[in-house]
């Protein structure tokens, strides 16, 4: 299993990035991302906007791994916190995340 990240955007401080999950050189996730600010923490968090595993590729740890990836990727830059927002009827992504 293999994890980066891009850039998309103008340049390299583009302000949305994607995680590539990849599974035996193929790409078989990501993980759109984007820093926002927190005034009661005066200080950036990261932000998960959406999170995608191809069927096939589910149960193997790869959302897991994304989420863990991107964790990383906040502490690394000092994030104040990570967060991400589950529609209520989402009922396998709020499994997921618990």
């Amino acid at each position: 299993m293999t994890l980066s990240h891009r850039n998309y955007g103008i340049d390299a401080a583009a302000a949305v990035k994607v995680g590539i999950g990849e599974v035996d050189d193929r790409p078989q996730g990501f993980a759109i991302f984007f820093h926002n600010y927190s005034t009661f923490l005066a200080s950036r968090g990261l932000y998960l906007e959406d999170i995608y595993v191809r069927p096939s590729a589910r149960g193997r740890g790869l959302g897991k791994a994304l989420l863990i990836y991107l964790a990383k990727i906040a502490l690394e830059r000092n994030c104040g916190r990570m967060e991400w927002s589950v529609l209520n009827w989402n009922k396998k992504a709020i499994q997921f995340y618990l």
